[in-house]
Formats: C-alpha cells, sequence, structure tokens
C-alpha cells in the first residue's frame, strides 16, 4: 500500500510496467496526476511502490481519465478548451493538449497508433496524433448512447461501455479513420437496467468482458464474432452486493478481476469456459477501504501478474495485489496474439508473399494476417495498421505461407512503406 501526498480522492488508474498513473479528479485537494514507480526484484523478493514526480497544470484544472504509453500519458480533463491533457512521461511536463472546441469534459481516453479516442457526455472524439502532438486536429466525432464510461480500441474497432441502460456497448468502425469515418456498427442491450461501469475487450477483439453497477447479473462475457450484433454468451453475478466500478482481464490465465464498493471488493473469476465464468478467489480484507475505483493489471515479461488498485482510504490510496502463478491450465493461456515490429525496406514496395516456417505440439494451431501501411510522420512505428487476411478482409485469417493482397482496406495499402505481420496462437490443450 502507499499513501500519495494530499487528501485527493483518486479517480483515474493506468500503468506500464514499472509505472502507474493516478488521478485525483473527485477533489480539489492533491495533485492533478501522481507518478508511482514500481520496482521489479527478483522472487521471492516481492515489489515495492514510490510516489515519483507529479503533474500539476497551469491554469489548475482536474484530471480523471487516463490512459499510460511508455512515453506519454493521456489524461482526461475538466478544463474549457483542454478536453484530453498530454503529459511527456519521463519529466511530467505538458506536451499538449486536445479540445474539439465544445468547452466539454473528457471521461474515457484511450491511444491507439497515432490515433486518440476520447468520450465526453454524450460523444465518442477522434483526434490525429499525427498531424500535431501539441494541438491534434479533430478526424471526426459520433454521438453515443449515455456517457461513455471506457472507450478501448483493438484492431479496427472502437468499443464504448455506456451508462445506457438498454445499449450498454456500442461498437464503432474506425477502419478509415483518418479520412474523417467512424461509423457506429453494432451495440448491445444486456438485458439488465444498469447502465455499464467498464469494459474490457480481449487482444484479438473475440470477447468483451462488461461490468454494469449492481444487477443480478452484472458481468457479462460478450462474443464478438459478429461486430454487428454481438451476443451474450455468459454471465455473472457479483456476491456480497459489490457494486462494480471496474473490470480487468489477465487474458495469459483466462482471469477476470471485478473490482467495486461494499463488502467483497476484489473478485475474481475463472473465464476459461465463456459461458461459465465461476469465482476462483477467496473474499480478501482491505482494512479501511469501502470502495475500489479502478484497476490496472500489469503482466511483466517475466511473468509476474500484478493488479494495481485506487482506493477511498486516503493513507492507503494505491495498493498492489500479486496475482497467482499461471492460473488458468499450468501458466499457459488458449489464445494469444503476437504483432510483428514494421519492417521497413528502403523504399514503397509491392509486397507480394510471405513463408511460414513452423512446428507446433499436437493440438496448437497458429493463423496469420498481414499489414501494410505509409508512414506518418516520417515514422513507421507511428504508422495506422490494419491487418487483412485472404481478399484483404480484416475477419479472415490466412493458414500459412500465402501471396500478399494488394489493393487498400481501411489503413491498409499494398505498395506501402512499412510491413507488419499479426499471428494468433491457439491449443485446444487443457
Amino acid at each position: 500500500a502507499l499513501d500519495l501526498e494530499g487528501q485527493g480522492i483518486t479517480t483515474g488508474l493506468s500503468a506500464v510496467q514499472g509505472h502507474a498513473y493516478a488521478t485525483t479528479g473527485n477533489n480539489a485537494s492533491g495533485h492533478a496526476l501522481y507518478s508511482i514507480n514500481i520496482t521489479n526484484p527478483t522472487p521471492p523478493t516481492l515489489p515495492t511502490a514510490a510516489q515519483g514526480a507529479f503533474y500539476d497544470p497551469t491554469p489548475q484544472r482536474k484530471t480523471y481519465g487516463l490512459y499510460a504509453t511508455p512515453s506519454y500519458v493521456y489524461a482526461t480533463s475538466d478544463h474549457n478548451g483542454i478536453t484530453v491533457d498530454i503529459i511527456n512521461a519521463a519529466t511530467l511536463t505538458h506536451t499538449g493538449s486536445y479540445d474539439p472546441g465544445s468547452n466539454v469534459d473528457g471521461i474515457s481516453v484511450f491511444v491507439s497508433g497515432a490515433v486518440g479516442y476520447v468520450t465526453t457526455g454524450s460523444k465518442l472524439y477522434a483526434f490525429n496524433l499525427g498531424a500535431s502532438m501539441s494541438a491534434p486536429p479533430t478526424l471526426v466525432s459520433m454521438p453515443i448512447a449515455g456517457e461513455g464510461k471506457r472507450v478501448v480500441v483493438v484492431g479496427s474497432y472502437a468499443y464504448v461501455a455506456t451508462s445506457n441502460t438498454t445499449k450498454q456497448l456500442q461498437i464503432f468502425d474506425v477502419s478509415n479513420i483518418l479520412t474523417s469515418s467512424m461509423p457506429e456498427v453494432g451495440s448491445i442491450n444486456v438485458g439488465n437496467s444498469k447502465g455499464a461501469v467498464d469494459v474490457y475487450i480481449d487482444s484479438i477483439g473475440n470477447y468483451a468482458y462488461l461490468a454494469t453497477s449492481y444487477a443480478s447479473p452484472d458481468f457479462f462475457v460478450i462474443s464478438l464474432s459478429s461486430k454487428s450484433s454481438p451476443t451474450v454468451v455468459g454471465t455473472y453475478t457479483t456476491t456480497n452486493n459489490m457494486d462494480p466500478k471496474g473490470v480487468t482481464v489477465i487474458e495469459q490465465d483466462n482471469r477476470a478481476i471485478i473490482v467495486g464498493s461494499g463488502s467483497d471488493l476484489y473478485q475474481v473469476l475463472n473465464i476459461s469456459v465463456p459461458s461459465t465464468p465461476t469465482r476462483c478467489s477467496p473474499q480478501i480484507s482491505f482494512p479501511g477501504v469501502t470502495d475500489i475505483t479502478a484497476i490496472s493489471s500489469i503482466v511483466e515479461t517475466d511473468g509476474d501478474a500484478y493488479s494495481y488498485l485506487l482506493t477511498n482510504d486516503a493513507s492507503k490510496e494505491f495498493q498492489m495485489i500479486q496475482g497467482g502463478p499461471g492460473g488458468g491450465g499450468g501458466g499457459s493461456a488458449k489464445i494469444g496474439v503476437f504483432d510483428s515490429q514494421p519492417f521497413v525496406p528502403v523504399s514503397t514496395a509491392t509486397f507480394n508473399y510471405f513463408d511460414t516456417n513452423t512446428t507446433f505440439p499436437s493440438g496448437t494451431y497458429a493463423r496469420y494476417q498481414i499489414a501494410v501501411a505509409n508512414k506518418i510522420g516520417g515514422s513507421c512505428s507511428a504508422a495506422n495498421y490494419t491487418f487483412v487476411g485472404p481478399g484483404l478482409d480484416q475477419a479472415t485469417w490466412f493458414t500459412g505461407s500465402s501471396t500478399i493482397p494488394t489493393g487498400s482496406s481501411g489503413s491498409y495499402v499494398n505498395p506501402g512503406e512499412c510491413f507488419r505481420y499479426r499471428v494468433s496462437l491457439s491449443t485446444d490443450v487443457i
């Protein structure tokens, strides 16, 4: 546990390995943004957390939602003219800000490639970080059904969990975002009378894990195999009258973690079988805490898993929980995705064929997608990538060596300047 200086009520949390960042938007006391340094010692020594630098902007403003990368921290703001603060992660200094020009407060923010996404009271905005980091321009805005509690972008789709009670999850196609197109392609009513509070989308966009305010049920596993018609495939009701506030998933271990308020604040579910989520954790005691307001989980490169929490205990606002080793079947996930780094030819090239050389244990499989893009700001790292399979179809996969399609689909363009591949690895061995 860590006491953050000041008496601010923590609201937003985001983490990368070695660092967590927290906001205190629910109270004027405390800094707008805290950086928390987290050690990674060799086991069995446990990590420690220490408050690092902090960010207090001028003019003063509250910050709420967060999205952290190794280079920048993006924080939503209540300041007229600054909906998203862009902060240098190394120095915690102001780099720029995004403003859609409507004097709106930002709620949730997410960054994918060179595009940022932010929800306000009734809209989802996309802004172009590739054009400017100091004052990125708006690409497009779309109405949302209620307050956008969380926006997450995976692949070619943006997912927004809303406070609306009949449209708790909306799906937007962002494959043509740079041409100012972001149509809504699907939504779902999960069938209870509560709005969503948080959502987690798995790394390949197969499932959404949605939490709502307390109801029976209030946790939903949603199949995204059809973006136009997502379907609920599994449900769970949190125990001991927890009122959920946040949800995350440790994909490697097939575990979902729900946090909230009440007497049973931290509940871990086994989601190995999507249709039957089951609780697999004991009730954990948090002395002095009645509300966990946010969660962000990290699986470190050495395999250690930790949950970082924000609580309403003014002397222990930040807390860490160590995850169990390999909780989902001997430490192996049933599915995982590898995305390559960009390959950069000396000039624009037509990519025409890829070859695979693989060896698999029995019951394991791989499939592939390809992305070809043009540089943004002279960089392949900043480019927007649309991964496709045969026929430029983003929903299909190659099963092995194949010709590479030419033409365009979303940000996919072949010939192009940058090349990446994606491998989906799966197993039916439990």
